[in-house]
């Protein structure tokens, strides 16, 4: 059943990218007798086989995986599936770039003007680049609810087995949660902490993710703290009324003072 189910989908995927080319060559992107191979959606496509091939597979069953877990002294015991299965959010992470990858910024007929104009190919990234310039508030709140979750997930298949063995706290999805926050945030209470080696890797990344999204969220924050050219102007205005009310009240008082003096 999983094989006829993998069949299916690479043939879904073989016709989603051949109507794709169709598609560019409707609208002018792609000359009827140009390569593909110019096109960044075939390397693509390689990829998304290769992620679609790996995954948690029937016939594997419930073979193990031992390892020796120094930080606990005890050993631990994965299932291959479950390790398997980290592709699967690879894949999901994957298709979430590809959503970007097939945007106006990607076509063949921009990569063929770049490549006319600086002999060079655009980017991949350039398609993500733009989104999180444009929409950085979105790009934000977006990637860190899908960094908690892809990266929750995969710290709780690597940090749970642990638990069976000598109650390590790291066993339900919602330990994994707050801990992925405070580890991306880089506040680090220690209340949690990963074990495993794979763990440790993972939490590496994240940190280093972390810092990335942390930049990105205090640059989107930036222009909402600084005045604008108006609000400034506005408060100059109020300044410097506040400041002549007081000058007011300074002068009076002189005026009262001398009025003492000389009576």
């Amino acid at each position: 059943i999983s094989s006829l189910a993998v069949l299916i989908l690479i043939c879904l995927i073989l016709m989603r990218f051949k109507i794709h080319v169709d598609l560019f060559k409707i609208k002018n992107d792609l000359f009827v007798n140009e390569s593909i191979s110019i096109i960044s959606i075939t390397k693509s496509l390689f990829v998304e086989l290769f992620l679609l091939l790996v995954h948690p597979n029937l016939m594997i069953g419930d073979k193990t995986l031992t390892i020796f877990n120094s930080a606990t002294k005890s050993y631990i015991v994965y299932k291959l599936n479950s390790l398997i299965g980290i592709f699967t959010v690879f894949n999901l992470l994957y298709q979430t770039f590809m959503v970007f990858n097939f945007s106006s910024f990607n076509s063949p007929k921009i990569q063929r003007i770049n490549i006319i104009m600086s002999k060079k190919t655009i980017s991949e990234f350039l398609s993500i680049k733009n989104f999180i310039s444009n929409n950085p508030w979105l790009f934000s709140i977006s990637a860190l609810f899908y960094s908690i979750f892809l990266f929750s997930y995969i710290i709780l298949i690597f940090e749970r087995p642990l638990s069976s063995i000598n109650g390590h706290y790291m066993q339900s999805i919602d330990k994994a949660m707050w801990y992925t926050v405070v580890s991306m945030t880089t506040i680090g209470y220690g209340d949690i902490t990963a074990k495993t080696g794979f763990g440790r890797s993972i939490v590496i990344v994240l940190v280093i993710w972390g810092n990335f999204w942390s930049s990105i969220f205090l640059s989107s924050l930036t222009p909402y703290i600084q005045l604008k050219i108006f609000e400034q102007r506005s408060f100059n205005i109020i300044l410097k009324l506040e400041l002549k009310s007081k000058l007011k009240q300074i002068c009076s008082k002189i005026i009262q003072n001398l009025i003492f003096l000389k009576s």
